[in-house]
């Protein structure tokens, strides 16, 4: 399958999205370096890195509600401009040595807030783009691309802030114009406007989104099998770094474990854009889900760091399949005037699960070990899978092939 419609509008956003995320990358891990390099307080590091992710949470809904009442190529060249601006201010009090604890938790705050307000709108305009039936391939395009980004960003940020602190942020200006100069290309409105309730309550319309999904049987069968695959993924691969490390095995032993996950990630994404279109929903997510419970399985009773390495590697590989043969049928399912504000509850959901996951993984090893937590992963994606195969809304998903319903 080839992307179509307005070929040129996709390769423009895609690339525009790709220098975005890259920048991103690059500068993470300066913000928490930089933290600690003007503080020498790893407590103070650790707060601002807080104050960006807590104020990004915070602003995630208000940002689906201006994602759908605002032109959102506009939004898009805001976003871009305001990151230009931002980390070039950043840039500058670096150079001039004149950086404080106040002036670096304040920029981390405001570019928190831009990042929840304005940068829920990039997979917002995703179905604007292309076709319905295109949508499977260009998000197995995105995965691949975001597994790449998060492999080598953050290595990379890290090699580049060694050259000098300034370098990742000057990176990011860098590619934040690019991305600027991408979107200025894009056709001049990009999705339909929620004005038809001018006057609903604004707690109404900011959680507009909730109420949809709530609505949605589909939804909420897509949206939980995506929930347990990512958080059955996270809380494995943290339990296995908490593992390695309580056991003596070294950090370069995590830090390879975490690079062959990344690996994984990128063939996955690359093998997602060949079945998909081959094979129905599903059959991929039944597949997928059934394969990584048997990888799981195992990885709960291997004892060699060799057969970590290569089940993780190909525990991570399916994850992206997941994603294509749900995800497409769930952005075709939702509103263009709601868009906006019910991929954000989404990824609220998303974000509160992955957390609870987390803490979870860290009490199950804790307790019980990493075998007991192995093998609840393993029971979970099998739970999964069982609800890929019977579930009725999966099975309603179009198959190869098969005419979108409007």
């Amino acid at each position: 399958m080839t992307i179509t419609k307005g070929r040129s509008a996709f390769s423009l956003w895609f690339a525009g999205e790709t220098v975005s995320q890259l920048g991103t990358s690059l500068a993470m891990l300066g913000w928490t370096l930089l933290a600690y390099s003007v503080t020498h307080d790893v407590r103070a590091a650790a707060l601002v890195g807080a104050l960006r992710t807590a104020t990004q949470i915070v602003t995630v809904l208000p940002g689906g509600l201006i994602s759908d009442r605002l032109d959102r190529r506009s939004l898009l060249l805001l976003d871009a401009g305001v990151e230009v601006l931002l980390y070039g201010v950043l840039a500058a009090f670096i150079v001039t040595d004149v950086l404080s604890l106040g002036l670096l938790a304040a920029l981390a705050v405001i570019q928190g807030a831009c990042s929840g307000a304005l940068g829920s709108v990039r997979h917002t305009v995703l179905p604007d783009l292309v076709e319905e039936d295109e949508l499977g391939e260009a998000v197995a395009r995105m995965q691949t691309r975001d597994a790449v980004i998060a492999t080598l960003g953050p290595p990379l940020g890290g090699v580049l802030y060694g050259i000098a602190p300034v370098v990742p942020f000057m990176s990011n200006v860098v590619l934040s114009a690019m991305e600027w100069a991408f979107t200025t290309r894009l056709p001049r409105r990009l999705g339909t406007l929620d004005r038809e309730r001018p006057t609903e309550p604004l707690h109404a319309a900011l959680f507009a989104g909730f109420g949809w999904l709530r609505r949605s049987r589909a939804a909420q069968t897509l949206l939980l099998l995506g929930l347990i695959g990512n958080c059955a993924v996270i809380s494995l691969a943290i339990g296995l770094n908490l593992h390695l490390q309580a056991t003596g095995q070294g950090a370069w032993r995590v830090g390879v474990v975490d690079g062959v996950a990344g690996i994984g990630l990128v063939l996955g994404g690359m093998l997602a854009q060949r079945v998909i279109g081959r094979w129905s929903a599903r059959a991929l997510i039944t597949a997928a889900m059934l394969t990584m419970a048997v990888l799981v399985a195992v990885l709960a009773v291997a004892h060699s760091f060799a057969w970590m390495v290569g089940l993780t590697l190909l525990l991570f590989v399916p994850v992206p399949t997941v994603a294509v043969a749900g995800q497409p049928y769930l952005l075709g399912l939702i509103p263009d005037e709601l868009r906006g504000r019910v991929l954000t509850a989404a990824g609220l959901a998303s974000l509160v699960f992955s957390a609870g996951a987390q803490a979870l993984a860290g009490l199950v090893l804790g307790s019980a070990g990493f075998a007991a937590l192995a093998w609840g992963v393993a029971v979970l994606l099998l739970l999964a899978a069982a609800v890929g195969a019977f579930s009725a809304e999966v099975r309603a998903i179009p198959g190869p092939g098969a005419e979108s319903a409007e």
